[in-house]
């Protein structure tokens, strides 16, 4: 493994749900979603169907990265190659690299290659993803490195969000598969610190179709199109809130909508006075069928509140035998000496796509005040995809 030089370098930050990919040199990296779906190509119209896969098709292909938010969500089967934040399918991930290679007119042969890991990867793990970088992609060089440390390259004055010059502070990573606390002081990770919390985006994204699936729609097939529903709608409330004012409705999408449409769209908001999430736009009670198959209103009652407060409580939602995120960076300090948990927690940098969410950071910062009522603690956000 060798460290690259000051040539031209590809980084390539390998997401559980994004892929971030792009050379040292630009300005920003290009996002991908690290994702696999098998399609139906229509003979006539050139359009992709994703309706039914079932057996063996003519004209049957792959989509992968980009590609795949050009589909219609709906019956869009995913895969996905890394499980709980490790790469678990190395063959499908090397085809979603080619994919993502290819739809960036780039190639890794011959190229030095800069790969985020996910925090203590075991080394089997980290050694496939080796091998195949040099044998079957031909890179001439591959540093590897947390993403924590990628923010410790992007520190300074023009990266105000990101840890100060000195490198001291904790970042916070929740992403699609699991959520991380890593303690960093003069640059240098605290391995000893770090701490692992197993509720990510895709926990959240499968508590809230089970949820929606209950109470409405059945939405059980429909994994990738809730998955985007969670990310228009989601926030974390505010405590003086009154439930009855919360309510939403989310008008789902079709098979004849395109563009921005076929992800749905947010309704007017309901009063207290409206109808329950178990009745449709017709008042009417609604019924298990899927929404693929007809227009249809969606109303969400807590759903899009209740979901995220599985990442600060979920003990109490999904009965889960872990502590909350607030409660994990406490946890991690323990491991250290008193005396540095001030300077540490005057730089807390939250990144992942669930920090994304409409009040994430206020109720973040909220709790771990509460818990270290001594200590001025101060948080800032990276909002990059």
């Amino acid at each position: 493994m060798t460290k690259p030089g000051h040539g031209s370098v590809i980084l390539l930050d390998n997401g559980a749900d994004t892929i971030k990919i792009g050379r040292v040199e630009d300005s920003s990296p290009r996002v991908h979603v690290n994702g696999l779906a098998q399609v139906r190509w229509d003979t006539l119209t050139g359009a992709p169907v994703t309706a039914d896969l079932a057996g063996a098709t003519p004209g049957r292909g792959v989509v992968c990265g980009a590609a795949l938010d050009q589909l219609s969500p709906l019956g869009l089967q995913v895969r996905r190659p890394i499980d709980r934040g490790l790469v678990t399918d190395l063959a499908l991930q090397a085809q979603i690299w080619s994919g993502v290679l290819a739809q960036e007119k780039l190639s890794l042969t011959d190229e030095r290659l800069v790969l985020t890991v996910p925090p203590l990867c075991p080394q089997p793990v980290l050694e496939r993803l080796l091998k195949t970088a040099f044998y079957y992609f031909g890179v001439k060089a591959v540093h590897t490195l947390w993403r924590h440390e990628a923010l410790l390259v992007e520190s300074g004055a023009t990266a105000p969000t990101m840890l100060p010059l000195n490198g001291t502070g904790i970042v916070v990573d929740t992403g699609h598969s699991f959520s991380h606390v890593v303690p960093i002081i003069n640059r240098v990770p605290l391995n000893y610190a770090v701490r692992r919390l197993d509720i990510g985006g895709r926990l959240l994204s499968n508590y809230l179709k089970e949820l929606i699936s209950y109470r409405s729609w059945n939405v059980m097939k429909e994994s990738y199109l809730v998955h985007r529903l969670k990310e228009r709608v989601c926030y974390l409330r505010e405590s003086q809130q009154h439930p009855e004012s919360t309510r939403l409705r989310y008008l789902l999408p079709d098979e004849t909508d395109v563009g921005d449409a076929r992800w749905g769209r947010l309704l007017s908001p309901v009063g207290p006075t409206s109808q329950t999430a178990a009745t449709n736009d017709h008042g009417t009670e609604a019924s298990s069928e899927s929404p693929a198959s007809s227009q249809s209103v969606l109303t969400l009652t807590n759903e899009h509140f209740l979901v995220p407060e599985s990442l600060f409580a979920p003990q109490d939602t999904i009965q889960a035998r872990q502590c909350g995120i607030a409660e994990l960076v406490f946890q991690s300090l323990e491991r250290i000496p008193r005396a540095l948990w001030s300077p540490l927690l005057q730089h807390v940098v939250l990144v992942g796509g669930n920090v994304r969410m409409k009040g994430f950071g206020e109720r973040f910062l909220r709790e771990l005040r509460a818990r270290m009522p001594i200590f001025t603690a101060r948080t800032s956000m990276d909002r990059a995809p």
